[in-house]
């Protein structure tokens, strides 16, 4: 039996919250949960500064969850003893969760600017979740419902928090990146997906000051440019942050602040070193998925000329980076759907965006010519795209070579990432190989007839390297044996891997990567797989089971 503690406090003269229905909705989706016998709720409305100890040790709760007002480096609101606000800071809750750290596994901080106690908190406790910045209350509440439909369903901690912030985005609120998931074992590797912001003064400065102060890459300017807060931001995975500073310093460089853009003479004046410091910091710190080399790579791919603007190539590029979505339009009985550049405020700040998608500096509908130039410019200063240098650092015999492919594909970063445990790249680099194999990469999605005709020896190398080091839990087979099993029922198949829960279709960046997840989850074609708004629909997923799962290889 989990027991879930939930502590609310709405002091007088703060703003009212909705913390009753909070409460009521997380009742109901325990209520209504599969393995609802597993929980127990308790709240402590009201909640005293006083009362949290008393709570932590008469209940001894597995789960802690507070509802209320956060204000960042201040602190959690609670209450005094006359019902005004009580600001108890990150240490203080730190030192309190170190004393229950036998009992208490997850806490979730639904309150606004709470990820700086969830990162002191994630030093004792293995999942914590805080906000980012301020969340809205109908927002906190649908993340509230998410994440405790998917705990009460049986779902893992990091699969909720998915899933609860896909019920954000589902409800059509702009807030599903507010909630931020740190780990402490994340937390035991410094650098690593670590999410802080780099002007906190917490507690753990002084650990990722130390971390930061280690880093020992090459910032060389030609014009005197500080790269520091982007180096630091990129290390700390801010990928917001990076991209905001990016533009800042190329401003700087090229001496434009005052117009705020960068135009295409702008763009050939700046210096090859400092172009190469910026591109190579966000190749290494994005493990090779983002940057501007990556980018004119990208270019090249969907017919690109370098130096060159084309509108169809420009729209391709778009489509590639993910800069593009899909729009759906209906009137009375007619409906279709076109493709518009994104807003900047819809741009994937995470790693999980696809491939190019960072930098971003460039608004909603202009930019093509810039970008045209600055391909021209990589090409020019020699700056090339190097993969090889962001891998882990871990030593790896290869045991695949090119004699494995029939098209002479290199597998060697796919066992890589493989032996490293990094299953999102591993699937990424999947995806690209196969469109590499049928010669599909400027399609950026392999239709029926590629998947038929796959070249067996590359199939037969990519599933052995996954079963190799998932050691059996993932690969084609793995599908294959699931699929027969459930006697080629796409509907059954999607939910049996993982790939549709309650009910819904789960997109690429909702994946578990972890061998946490249902046998076959990976790798991944199945809705979203080549990124929004471009995906396998789930009506052909039976058809894409039947031509990739029907080889004899496997």
């Amino acid at each position: 039996m989990q027991k879930i503690l939930v502590l609310a406090a709405n002091p007088i003269g703060t703003s009212k919250l909705r913390l009753d229905e909070e409460l009521r909705e997380i009742q109901e989706a325990l209520r209504r949960a599969r393995k609802r016998e597993q929980f127990e709720l308790l709240s402590v409305p009201a909640v005293r500064y006083r009362d949290i100890q008393r709570a932590f040790s008469d209940n001894k709760p597995q789960i802690v969850h507070f509802s209320g007002h956060g204000s960042g480096e201040k602190g959690l609101v609670f209450e005094d003893e006359t019902g005004q606000e009580k600001f108890i800071d990150a240490q203080a809750l730190s030192e309190l969760f170190e004393l229950f750290v036998e009992d208490v596994k997850c806490v979730l901080l639904n309150a606004c600017f709470s990820e700086i106690q969830a990162n002191v908190i994630a030093q004792h406790i293995d999942y914590v979740i805080g906000m980012s910045q301020e969340i809205g209350d109908k927002a906190a509440i649908e993340f509230a419902v998410g994440f405790y439909d998917a705990l009460g369903g049986g779902e893992s901690v990091e699969r909720a928090y998915k899933l609860g912030c896909n019920a954000i985005r589902m409800a059509g609120i702009p807030e599903h990146l507010t909630p931020k998931l740190l780990l402490k074992k994340q937390l035991k590797t410094i650098g690593s997906n670590i999410n802080i912001p780099v002007s906190s003064n917490v507690a753990l400065d002084f650990r990722f000051n130390t971390f930061l102060k280690s880093l020992t890459d090459d910032l060389s300017s030609e014009r005197g440019i500080d790269y520091t807060r982007l180096r630091n931001f990129l290390a700390l995975d801010k990928w917001f942050d990076a991209d905001k500073e990016t533009l800042n310093v190329m401003l700087k460089v090229t001496q434009r602040e005052k117009e705020g853009w960068l135009d295409v003479q702008s763009i050939n004046d700046i210096p090859c070193i400092d172009l190469h410091t910026i591109d190579q910091l966000w190749v290494k710190y994005s493990n090779g998925r983002f940057g501007f080399s990556v980018q004119q790579r990208i270019w090249k791919s969907v017919g690109g000329k370098l130096g060159v603007y084309n509108d169809e190539v420009w729209i391709n590029f778009g489509e590639r980076l993910g800069w593009r979505t899909t729009r759906y339009h209906q009137i009375l009985f007619a409906s279709w759907t076109t493709r518009e550049w994104s807003y900047y405020s819809k741009i994937n700040f995470n790693q999980d965006a696809q491939e190019g998608h960072l930098p971003r500096m460039w608004d909603e509908w202009r930019g093509g010519l810039e970008v045209s130039a600055l391909t021209l410019k990589i090409e020019n200063c020699e700056i090339k795209y190097e993969p090889q240098k962001t891998l882990p650092n871990v030593e790896i015999k290869t045991s695949i070579s090119r004699s494995s492919s029939e098209k002479e594909v290199n597998y060697t970063r796919l066992e890589n990432f493989l032996a490293s445990g990094n299953w999102k790249y591993a699937d990424q680099e999947t995806r690209l190989i196969m469109l590499n194999i049928a010669q599909r990469e400027k399609e950026g999605w392999l239709d029926i007839n590629s998947i038929s005709n796959f070249k067996s020896t590359d199939l037969c190398t990519i599933n052995q390297l996954w079963m190799k080091y998932s050691d059996g839990h993932f690969g084609f087979s793995i599908q294959k044996s699931i699929w027969q099993d459930v006697e080629n029922n796409e509907q059954a198949f999607s939910y049996k891997v993982g790939w549709r829960i309650l009910g819904k279709s789960v997109y690429h960046h909702s994946l578990t990567f972890s061998l946490d997840a249902l046998p076959g989850h990976l790798p991944f074609w199945g809705r979203g797989w080549c990124g929004e708004g471009q995906w396998v629909q789930e009506v052909q997923i039976g058809q894409w089971a039947k031509a990739l799962l029907s080889h004899q290889d496997l």
